[in-house]
């Protein structure tokens, strides 16, 4: 794919609705976290994997989720999911698993516009975790039906070879962590207003596949006049 095919943009902000001041509206609505990792758009043989944002970011209303417990009470809260368009969820680390993940896509729907993982510390890093699948290379082995049972890497989640349409990003600096924190206890803890809300971008432009990506690309070339090259 040629470099100009592929483009990056990336922001994370946190909203506060909320101003004192006149002057420099924008640096009192918004902090930006220009240190956060984030999820690529990748493509495969047959379909695009990954995550990305839309041209314009992804926007919604914060919520912090630090443990299971927090995790159940929220699904089960239909009125305050009823009272936001959408959701940027904000979830510890350890709890990035497939089966969260699932579970908030299925009961949020399209409300769910984003992930926000963070690490309370470098200390905090979960013990064992591997985004590769159980069999890793199980597709390409010529052992097809012998290695599905062979699950060596046995804490494998298989997220990298899904498509997850929502970005998702992680903030593993103790300082932002902090930060968020006490933004989101200031803010959002009550749930009364103003509130807080999360804006990610992470668009990537991609051509859904590299056999179309490939193609595209020959078609780019043949266009150019052999003539007029030097």
């Amino acid at each position: 794919m040629h470099p100009s095919v592929i483009f990056v943009c990336l922001l994370l902000s946190v909203l506060c609705v909320y101003c004192s001041q006149p002057k420099r509206v924008v640096d009192k609505m918004y902090i930006s976290f220009d240190r956060a990792r984030y999820c690529v758009r990748r493509l495969n043989a047959t379909h695009e994997i990954g995550c990305q944002s839309s041209t314009r970011g992804n926007s919604g209303q914060m919520y912090m989720i630090d443990n299971e417990a927090e995790f159940n009470s929220y699904l089960i809260n239909t009125k305050l999911i009823d009272s936001f368009g959408s959701f940027i969820i904000v979830l510890n680390v350890n709890l990035f698993h497939p089966y969260y993940v699932d579970k908030l896509m299925t009961s949020l729907g399209s409300k769910l516009n984003g992930l926000l993982l963070y690490l309370k510390s470098t200390s905090s890093r979960p013990e064992y975790f591997s985004h590769d699948d159980q069999c890793p290379n199980h597709r390409d082995s010529y052992y097809l039906n012998q290695t599905q049972i062979i699950n060596w890497n046995s804490q494998g989640t298989g997220l990298f070879f899904r498509s997850f349409p929502f970005p998702m990003m992680l903030i593993d600096e103790e300082d932002d962590y902090k930060q968020l924190v006490q933004f989101y206890r200031q803010f959002n803890h009550n749930q009364s207003s103003p509130t807080c809300g999360l804006e990610l971008k992470t668009f990537q432009n991609a051509a859904h596949t590299s056999k179309t990506c490939m193609r595209r690309n020959g078609i780019s070339h043949s266009l150019i006049d052999t003539e007029e090259t030097f």
